[in-house]
């Protein structure tokens, strides 16, 4: 029969003997060049039609309803093509159906 008093005087001492050492990089050593250009802040777009990417000619075309917001600048209209090589925007409206 197992003894409840013998088993609370045996002890397990684990002494842990790998030393704690400081990292020896204060400073990140990795700069990364943060990219330059004229936009400062996300630009949100959306479109209920559809939006395609053309990637060759870098060209985003957006159809129906099409809306960019950028910073406090918003354009809506019915179709949309913002270029990325010289970040231009082109806005197209529709002919109204009740004329």
């Amino acid at each position: 029969m197992w003894d409840i008093a013998q088993a609370q005087q045996d002890t397990l001492l684990v002494v842990d003997e790998i030393p704690i050492v400081q990292d020896s990089v204060i400073v990140d050593s990795l700069q990364i060049e943060q990219p330059t250009g004229d936009i400062k802040t996300t630009v949100v777009y959306q479109a209920k039609d559809s939006i395609y990417f053309d990637v060759i000619k870098q060209v985003i075309f957006l159809y129906g309803d099409a809306k960019i917001t950028y910073g406090q600048t918003e354009l809506q209209a019915a179709e949309i093509q913002f270029s990325w090589l010289d970040n231009t925007l082109r806005a197209n409206g529709v002919t109204d159906s009740c004329i």
